[in-house]
């Protein structure tokens, strides 16, 4: 799972999305503690990667 700022978050979606495979589960997070994957603002969003 990663988590991303507003900004960052179609970034997000691509490190995660596997090559024919089902698209990542994605929502707003309330984890305030959480910095964003690419830039370390805080996260809006948590994006699991799909199983």
């Amino acid at each position: 799972m990663i988590y991303s700022c507003e900004a960052h978050v179609e970034e997000g979606l691509e490190e995660v999305l596997i090559d024919e495979g089902p698209p990542p589960a994605m929502e707003k997070t309330s984890a305030a503690e959480e910095p964003c994957f690419l830039c370390g603002k805080k996260a809006v969003y948590q994006i699991e990667e799909p199983a």
